[in-house]
């Protein structure tokens, strides 16, 4: 997929503010033509520029367009988009040569369309986005959002070459870059979370029961058989039980109401297992790693100020925490309530159920009265426990197919290596080009899926990487015949040498796949670039909304 044409304009009145067609090949440059080298920019709109393409792609929040990195709030742009209905219209085309027209409105309570259709949600616009530019990709694959990113970078906090979301983790990026290179697929992640939560209902299992293994539970099984057996034989009258039992009418009742105990204990295991969720958050489960997270929000400080300081930042965490726990609170007291609704429609049915005997125990003399009441009694507790042990040994074979799954994703087949050889092959090939040495990278079956061979050069080799990377994917996907998207916005290249830069744009053009970089017009103007490389200009007297 490749981006034709950005429009921007007006519902209320139908003017166009801005109508940018991109180079379907090679550098399409969003320039400034004013602001300088070292200064912080003037607001005029070029990384919201990007931002609204990112809009156009799915991203979720229209605020991005008037709030600033510091969280102020453009009030007087705010109400413009909101007052001129302004909306912005993104055209591309995939490889087959399809046009597709991707539409967002920018004001509140507005609505997004793909080729003229509404979708009733951002849910289903991305979804239906997401066949247009990787249909190819199996349905588990991730999600729009959780693949753009790599493809739209204007965020300078996000300068990992890889590593582009801070908030995903390795097994997550596991399975992206599987699907991005077509590599075997194997949700780790959510193999994981379901076996997590199988255990921890084989927990509560054992805990309700007052057992710390199955084996103890089968013997408590054994033990109720043989009580239920032996108090049968001695009321001497099993048959008459078994008959009263199986009447049709009772045995309804009966159902009804183990349905209900059924429901009380799945009911009281969600519990449990909400109170193990609290236990884990109040232990710090899971753990921070505070070096990291410094390292990412000094990272972070380099390119913009932050408005809060670390400790703020950690006490953010600390506060989501808090309202984890405050959630799962109000879960147990709804579930509470349920438990509370449950029984007494256990009391009414159990009630109901032993008026439907009494003529049938007051047959029998006091002694079989009691053992009647015995047999009655053992017999629930022997289901009970059977279903439980039931859906232990369930829940047991599910947590072995996961984990044989999850080994298993450690292994990358020949064909895998061999999808990857060619990225890696490409990547040194452009890395030797851009750089003058060529870089490799490395496919991890563990951890990070995808490492590279290089010291730590600063922000203008890792930009450069970006690029690298980037095209070396997009040729990949040329010799695979796959339908991914084949452009790269890439901002914040202020860093770069002329040099670095030069052999950027010039491999974009050789390559044939498209670079669209918001740029101040000091970094370039020593770049041999021709007037078609330039698709906006923006300036103090022309910012990007003209007002």
């Amino acid at each position: 997929m490749r981006l034709i044409n950005l429009k921007v304009a007006q519902s209320i009145d139908g003017l166009l503010i801005r109508d940018v067609t991109f180079n379907k090949s090679g550098v399409s440059l969003i320039v400034d033509r004013d602001s300088k080298i070292g200064e912080s920019g003037n607001n005029i709109g070029k990384t919201t520029f990007i931002k609204l393409i990112d809009l156009a792609l799915g991203a979720k929040d229209i605020k991005v367009v008037y709030n600033g990195k510091d969280g102020a709030e453009n009030i007087d742009l705010r109400d413009f988009l909101n007052e001129k209905k302004v909306f912005v219209e993104l055209k591309v085309c995939d490889e087959r040569g399809n046009f597709h027209f991707l539409k967002r409105d920018l004001f509140e309570g507005g609505n997004c369309y793909i080729d003229g259709a509404e979708k009733k949600n951002l849910k289903l616009y991305s979804q239906e986005l997401r066949a247009i530019a990787f249909p190819d990709m199996v349905e588990s694959s991730p999600t729009l959002r959780e693949t753009m990113p790599l493809f739209v970078r204007f965020d300078s906090g996000l300068n990992n070459v890889f590593e582009y979301g801070p908030y995903l983790t390795n097994d997550k990026y596991q399975n992206i870059y599987a699907a991005l290179l077509s590599l075997s697929y194997i949700d780790v992640a959510s193999l994981r979370k379901k076996t997590a939560k199988l255990k921890d209902r084989n927990k509560a299992i054992l805990k309700r029961n007052s057992v710390k293994k199955i084996q103890e539970l089968e013997d408590l099984i054994a033990k109720l058989k043989q009580e239920v057996s032996s108090l049968s034989y001695e009321l001497k009258s099993r048959q008459v039980v078994d008959s009263f039992e199986d009447d049709k009418e009772k045995a309804e009742l009966s159902a009804k109401i183990e349905k209900l105990r059924q429901e009380k204990e799945r009911i009281k295991c969600e519990i449990a297992i909400y109170l193990s969720d609290i236990e884990k958050e109040r232990r710090g489960t899971p753990e921070i790693d505070m070096d990291t997270l410094r390292s990412f929000y000094e990272e972070i400080g380099v390119f913009t100020k932050l408005a809060v300081s670390f400790e703020e930042f950690v006490a953010f965490h600390e506060e989501m925490t808090k309202k984890r726990i405050e959630n799962f609170d109000n879960r147990i007291a709804c579930h509470e309530k349920e438990i509370g609704l449950v029984e007494q429609q256990l009391r009414d049915l159990e009630k109901e159920y032993a008026g439907k005997f009494l003529d049938f125990k007051y047959s029998l003399n006091d002694m079989a009265n009691t053992k009647f009441d015995d047999v009655v009694s053992s017999k629930s507790k022997l289901n009970l426990l059977e279903k439980d042990k039931a859906e232990y040994l369930k829940n047991e074979e599910s947590i072995k197919e996961s984990q044989e799954k999850i080994d298993k994703a450690g292994y990358r087949n020949s064909l895998d290596l061999e999808k990857f050889g060619v990225v890696s092959g490409n990547f040194e090939n452009n890395s030797k080009y851009v750089l003058g040495e060529p870089y490799s990278l490395r496919l991890n079956t563990e951890k990070f899926p995808i490492s590279l061979s290089a010291s730590d050069n600063g922000d203008a080799y890792i930009k450069a990487f970006i690029v690298c990377f980037a095209f070396a994917l997009f040729e990949f996907y040329e010799c695979s015949s796959l339908e991914r998207p084949r452009f790269l916005i890439e901002d914040a290249m202020e860093n770069i040498s002329v040099s670095t830069l030069s052999k950027i744009m010039s491999l974009a053009k050789e390559k044939g796949f498209q670079l669209i970089v918001p740029i101040l017009y000091d970094r370039i103007k020593d770049v041999a670039h021709e007037n078609s490389d330039l698709v906006l200009e923006l300036s103090k007297s022309d910012k990007l909304f003209k007002f």
